[in-house]
């Protein structure tokens, strides 16, 4: 049930290395030298083994050799071009009785005798009478059955150790994706001190039942549970991360170790005898077992300061293990300071419970809607998306359309930073996470909003946001995860970031077949440091209004005419109410052209018995821009667009109003 590498653990603390594999020393002469070193200076542990059914039993009384038997290893040496292990059956008894068995006068020669310091005996008769169940085989012949093998490292080679002992949660063990998992799971913090310092981590799953995990795997109730290591590095690791927990899986910042079934993982920074050879993750001809040992040298050798190590599980267990307990020790060459286990939630985190906002009926070109069912509601989102290539004539500006209202008319949150006047320290860097519930999927998009006015309680902070439409592949499952950096400002002749009362504008956006969902989802916030955080979900004017009249109409410049400074293009309506009323009015335009101009759109609300411009003394409600670059359809254009609100009220249900919108 146990491992022979568990068991040296468990019996002397040697270190267990689960990445060997010993054809490595088989086909690399490298790794063969490397080898030899470590057993000649009593750097390893080796056992070997031949897997179970590889030889018949006749074949196993013919070779000398037993399946499915642990072997130790007690020398290796390399003289006259022949490679020897010299091998030991602790059972005593069976040994090899191929080339350069005991009793091989013919391969024996002079040279190896003196290597080794071995003489073979006159018969196999005679060295029966030892009877001590070592033997010498060539590596050419055991290569040829010796098919398993393991390591276990001196400790000795590290003169600093440091450990913690874990827990992690079934519950967090078993949320639904990776990154979800990833918020949860445990995670350290650990020093480097230098490029040159080594530092290994072991990670011990603890044992958990009196049965072993062979016997468990014949359970249906139970499976194997594989666990990895990630290194995750910070952009600025000399400085203690304040934002410490990692989620993502960013290839320029963490570093997974496979996943293995092992009750031990090993993350090796640094590695002995490189001066035989140095290990590189390039190196033509490199086993994939030695690659993610390469890759780690390759991705850590520059790097100083603060790294975290993170636990992963390859596969959400089907069926309940309960907790589960690891302990971690850490290794080095050099001083280490006591790992630092990260939170799960931040001293200064925000949880923000939100959820998906109303949107409006667009009821396209139909007059005084009010049923509070929308005709496109379907569980798909297909019904949506016919209702906006039809109102556009066009399945491209439908879906265009559609990646713009989302954000517009969507759901938004309002995060109002403000400096704590009693902090040391103010910071720049802030993250967001959203875990979403009732299987949906779901983006997040956030900035600051520029010329921020105070909040208005369930409308939220006036102002303009700039939006980047980010399309579907920002949609995730689970959790959704961004970092950002607070904008800076010109300061004399330099640019930094400016400690102020701002306001972050947080847009959550979904695929169609969610657009009119409602359900809640929890919102996260930390940071930046030294900034007190309060929040406000902003409601459109669809949510406080009875009515809506929603239209769709084309703007046409004529051909040749220039975007930046060329004549505007109008379009006028005529609008009359049965009654006084509040008006809110969102024009959203959008174009589709090559060139890298945005829209330049106005308009205006005139009383036509006596003009006056309804937005002059209006309260700014919703006023949101966005503009995109990316491709449309098959033919690569880049798409704009431009969005403007106001309101105000029309005071006399008997008077006309003219709408003018005008654009270039």
């Amino acid at each position: 049930g146990v491992g022979f590498s568990d068991a040296v653990y468990a019996f002397c603390q040697f270190i267990p290395d689960p990445q060997f594999d010993i054809k490595s020393i088989y086909i690399n002469d490298f790794e063969w030298k490397k080898f030899v070193r470590r057993v000649k200076q009593n750097n390893i542990l080796v056992h070997l083994s031949i897997p179970n059914g590889k030889l018949s039993k006749d074949e196993e009384k013919r070779l000398g050799l037993v399946c499915h038997h642990a072997y130790t290893l007690i020398d290796a040496v390399e003289a006259s071009g022949v490679k020897l292990l010299h091998i030991r059956n602790p059972h005593g008894g069976e040994v090899w009785r191929g080339k350069f068995s005991a009793w091989d006068k013919t391969n024996w020669n002079q040279a190896l005798q003196s290597a080794t310091g071995f003489a073979p005996v006159g018969s196999e008769e005679e060295y029966e009478k030892k009877k001590d169940g070592t033997f010498w085989i060539s590596v050419s012949e055991a290569q040829q059955y010796f098919d398993h093998g393991s390591i276990n490292w001196n400790p000795d080679l590290f003169r600093f150790k440091q450990e913690v002992h874990m827990v992690w949660k079934q519950e967090h063990q078993m949320l639904s994706t990776k990154e979800l998992r990833n918020r949860y799971a445990p995670q350290y913090l650990i020093f480097k001190r230098s490029k040159e310092q080594k530092i290994w981590i072991l990670l011990n799953r603890h044992y958990q039942s009196k049965v072993s995990d062979y016997e468990q795997l014949k359970s249906k109730d139970k499976e194997r549970i594989k666990i990895n290591m990630t290194l995750c590095k910070y952009e600025n690791p000399e400085q203690f991360p304040y934002l410490q927990r990692v989620i993502h899986r960013l290839a320029n910042s963490t570093l997974p170790l496979p996943y293995i079934g092992s009750h031990f993982q090993l993350f090796q920074i640094g590695l002995f005898d490189e001066d035989i050879h140095q290990t590189k993750f390039n190196e033509p001809g490199l086993m994939d077992e030695l690659k993610p040992i390469a890759k780690v040298q390759e991705f850590v050798k520059d790097y100083v300061g603060w790294f975290s190590i993170r636990l992963g599980v390859y596969e959400v267990p089907k069926h309940g293990q309960g907790e589960l307990r690891f302990s971690m020790y850490v290794f080095s060459d050099q001083e280490l300071i006591q790992p630092v286990r990260i939170k799960i939630h931040h001293e200064c985190e925000v949880d923000v419970d939100a959820h998906w906002s109303e949107v409006p009926m667009l009821e396209f070109n139909n007059v005084g809607i009010t049923a509070e069912k929308r005709s496109w509601e379907d569980k798909t989102g297909n019904q949506l998306m016919q209702v906006f290539t039809k109102a556009f004539d066009s399945e491209i500006t439908g879906e265009a359309f559609y990646r713009v209202a989302r954000y517009l008319l969507g759901t938004q949150i309002d995060l109002i930073l403000t400096p704590n006047s009693g902090a040391d320290k103010y910071g720049e860097k802030m993250e967001i996470w959203q875990e979403w519930s009732n299987n949906i999927e779901g983006g997040i998009y956030f900035d600051e909003v520029e010329n921020a006015q105070d909040v208005i309680v369930n409308v939220g902070v006036g102002g303009y946001c700039p939006i980047t439409l980010y399309d579907d592949q920002w949609i995730v499952k689970g959790i959704a995860y961004r970092t950002k950096n607070l904008k800076k400002e010109k300061v004399g002749q330099s640019e930094q970031v400016v400690v102020r009362k701002r306001t972050v504008r947080v847009i959550p956006f979904t695929y169609p077949k969610n657009w009119n969902c409602r359900s809640a989802f929890t919102l996260q916030s930390i940071g930046p440091e030294g900034y007190d955080v309060q929040f406000e979900q902003r409601r459109g004017p669809w949510q406080i209004m009875t009515n809506e009249l929603a239209w769709t109409d084309t703007i046409k410049a004529e051909q040749g005419a220039r975007l930046n400074n060329g004549p505007r293009f109008n379009l006028f309506y005529i609008l009359k109410t049965s009654a006084a009323t509040d008006l809110h009015i969102h024009i959203i335009a959008i174009q589709r052209t090559s060139n890298q101009f945005c829209p330049q759109l106005q308009f205006s609300v005139v009383k036509l018995s006596g003009p006056k411009l309804v937005n002059e003394d209006a309260i700014a409600l919703r006023l949101i821009g966005a503009s995109e670059k990316s491709g449309w359809g098959n033919n690569k254009t880049e798409g704009w667009v431009l969005s403007h609100s106001g309101q105000g009220t029309l005071d006399n249900s008997d008077a006309y109003y003219g709408i003018c919108v005008s654009a270039r």
